[in-house]
């Protein structure tokens, strides 16, 4: 398992660093865009914020928290098998750096360091999950779409014997990385209101 995972990293630590770029462009992008929040909408923000914790297992808040993750790791799932994917893949990793970016840094400005333990009481659990699945299901993805082109390119010649392998195992994946979707949206629903509940 080492092994695999180590030879993974190595063959496609290209796509890993520029995803991780893209990502911090958005945290970087998400930070700045707190200076320009007036008045009303921090006034709203403060107020959903104290108001969202529940006191036990939330199935509604659960459902909520996982139906924008699921459309997320099937869209990609989607962009994965088209010519057209790699941008759009790289602009959803963009948006959540966008949106971690700004959640903590207004935290940070609205409660200063007890934004911070905020972030990391209630935002930061279930996106250790988040985001390493959907990092690698990116990279998987990128991997399937730039596969395509390179069979497109080859009109004269036979499809390579690695691409319906690769696509098989896409195909495969798609279930694990649900389940950690779920597993996160679990951390979500439940975890981290509780955090957040004690704190506020």
């Amino acid at each position: 398992m080492n092994t695999r995972l180590k030879n993974h990293l190595l063959n496609n630590l290209v796509a890993y660093c520029f995803l991780l770029l893209t990502f911090a462009f958005g945290v970087g992008l998400g930070q700045a865009q707190v200076q320009f929040v007036d008045g009303t909408a921090a006034a709203e923000l403060q107020h959903w914020l104290e108001h969202t914790a529940p006191d036990g297992f939330d199935l509604n808040l659960f459902w909520q928290a996982f139906i924008p993750q699921l459309k997320s790791i099937l869209f990609i799932w989607f962009l994965g098998m088209t010519l057209i994917g790699s941008p759009l893949i790289l602009g959803i990793l963009f948006y959540r750096g966008v949106s971690l970016g700004f959640t903590f840094h207004w935290l940070l400005h609205w409660r200063s360091w007890q934004g911070a333990g905020i972030f990391l009481a209630s935002v930061l659990p279930q996106n250790l999950i988040y985001l390493p699945s959907l990092c690698v299901w990116s990279v998987l993805a990128l991997k399937l779409s730039g596969s395509i082109l390179k069979n497109i390119r080859r009109k004269k010649k036979k499809p390579a014997v690695s691409f319906p392998s690769l696509f098989l195992k896409y195909q495969l994946f798609l279930p694990v990385f649900l389940l950690f979707t779920a597993a996160g949206t679990a951390v979500e629903a439940w975890l981290a209101p509780q955090l957040l509940h004690w704190l506020m």
